[in-house]
């Protein structure tokens, strides 16, 4: 019974580590990127990783 609990446990702490790696990087890419239009900068990275590399998502450039 404790093994099965203890391997429940395993997927929840691989996605909250990775939830902060992702914020961490926002931070990052805030920080380097405070005189711009983080904003901007952000959707445009989100866009780029969320939509397929075959489809062409620029617009605002």
């Amino acid at each position: 019974m404790a093994l099965t609990s203890h391997h429940r446990v395993h997927p929840v702490r691989r996605t909250v580590g990775l939830v902060l790696v992702v914020a961490i990087v926002v931070v990052l890419l805030v920080k380097t990127w405070n005189q711009n239009r983080l904003a901007d900068r952000i959707e445009e990275s989100f866009r780029g990783w969320l939509e397929p590399a075959g489809q062409p998502s620029t617009r605002g450039r």
